[in-house]
């Protein structure tokens, strides 16, 4: 969930699975496998503030999920 205006920064840009790119406004938020290959750029200028948060259905992972 995107917490702060996108004109507070530049860069930031979420991208998804085929590099597709995800505008997102302040309050909008987007979920998503977290197995599923996803990026955020490099934030160049200003502050981008966000909350993520991963659910797990399964036990708890003892360990890194790509050792």
């Amino acid at each position: 969930m995107l917490l702060s205006e996108p004109s507070e920064c530049e860069g930031g840009v979420l991208t998804t699975a085929g590099e597709r790119r995800h505008e997102l406004a302040r309050g909008d938020g987007l979920c998503f496998v977290s197995e599923q290959r996803h990026n955020v750029s490099t934030v160049e200028a200003g502050v981008r503030r966000s909350f993520v948060l991963e659910l797990w259905g399964g036990p708890p992972n003892a360990r890194n999920r790509h050792s």
